[in-house]
């Protein structure tokens, strides 16, 4: 019973909380963008918060690795 309730608590506290996130991220990508940002990094979490779309080299990399 416990590990369910904790299991609920915690889904509640994400639902809770994503509305707040989504606004904090779409306002950094806002301030990023009109200040010429190339990237804002999350220094406690670690995490990129921000990086244009023409910077990802996901596709170059896996084309790379193919060729491996």
């Amino acid at each position: 019973f416990e590990e369910q309730a904790q299991a609920q608590l915690t889904q509640s506290e994400e639902k809770a909380l994503e509305p707040i996130y989504d606004k904090a991220n779409t306002a950094i990508q806002a301030v990023a963008q009109e200040l010429g940002y190339t990237y804002v990094l999350d220094v406690v979490g670690g995490s990129l918060l921000y990086a244009p779309d023409d910077r990802d080299i996901s596709a170059q990399v896996k084309a790379k690795l193919q060729g491996m």
